[in-house]
C-alpha cells in the first residue's frame, strides 16, 4: 500500500503536467479553429500588446541612455572644474613671496642684483596670469566690493565718495571667475560733522 500511496502524487502530478501542457496545446488547437477574422484580431492585439511593451523598453532605455549622459557630462565638467582650480593651494603659497621681493624692490635698488629681482619678479607675474591669476582692482578711488576686498578699517575722507577705496594695504587676486584672496583695503566714510 505504502507504494500505490507513494505512486499515486507521482501519477496525480504527471497528469497535472499533462493537463497543464494539454492546455497551452489546446490553446494552440483552438487557435487554428477559429475564423480568419478572430484569428487576425487575436494576432492583431497580441501584436499591439508586443508594440507596447516594446515602446515601453525603448523609452526605458532612451530615458536611461539620457541619464547616462548627464552623468558623463557633469562628470566631465567636474574633471575640468578640477583641473582648472588645482593650483589653488600653490599659488596662494607664492603670491606673499611674490610680494616679499616687490617690498624689497620699493627700496632704491640700482645695482645689477636690484635688475635681476625684477627681472624674477615680472617672470613670476607672467607665470602666474598664464595660470589664471589675475589682479583684483583695488586702486584709490574704486567702489568697494565686500566679495573682492576686505575692508581693515573705515577713514573719513573729503578727497574719496563714501564706501570707496582711499588705500591698497595687501593686493587680492583672482583665479579665473574664483576669488583666490581678498584685497586688503581702508575704505572711507563721511567726514562726521
Amino acid at each position: 500500500m505504502s507504494n500505490e500511496q507513494s505512486q499515486d502524487p507521482t501519477e496525480e502530478t504527471g497528469r497535472e503536467e499533462t493537463a497543464d501542457s494539454g492546455e497551452s496545446t489546446g490553446g494552440a488547437v483552438d487557435f487554428a479553429q477559429l475564423t480568419p477574422e478572430l484569428k487576425v484580431a487575436a494576432l492583431t492585439e497580441r501584436l499591439e500588446a508586443a508594440e507596447a511593451e516594446a515602446d515601453k523598453y525603448r523609452s526605458e532605455m532612451q530615458y536611461k541612455e539620457a541619464e547616462l549622459q548627464t552623468e558623463r557630462r557633469r562628470a566631465a565638467e567636474q574633471r575640468a572644474a578640477a583641473a582648472k582650480y588645482r593650483d589653488e593651494d600653490l599659488l596662494l603659497d607664492l603670491l606673499p613671496a611674490i610680494e616679499g621681493l616687490e617690498l624689497a624692490l620699493n627700496a632704491d635698488v640700482s645695482d645689477q642684483w636690484g635688475e635681476g629681482v625684477k627681472l624674477v619678479v615680472r617672470e613670476m607675474k607672467r607665470r602666474l596670469e598664464m595660470r589664471g591669476v589675475s589682479l583684483i582692482d583695488s586702486a584709490a578711488g574704486a567702489p568697494f566690493d565686500p566679495t573682492e576686498h576686505e575692508a581693515l578699517a573705515y577713514q573719513e575722507s573729503d578727497v574719496q565718495p563714501p564706501e570707496h577705496i582711499v588705500q591698497l594695504v595687501r593686493p587680492g587676486y583672482r583665479l579665473h571667475d574664483r576669488l583666490l584672496r581678498p584685497a586688503q583695503v581702508i575704505v572711507a566714510r563721511d567726514p562726521l560733522s
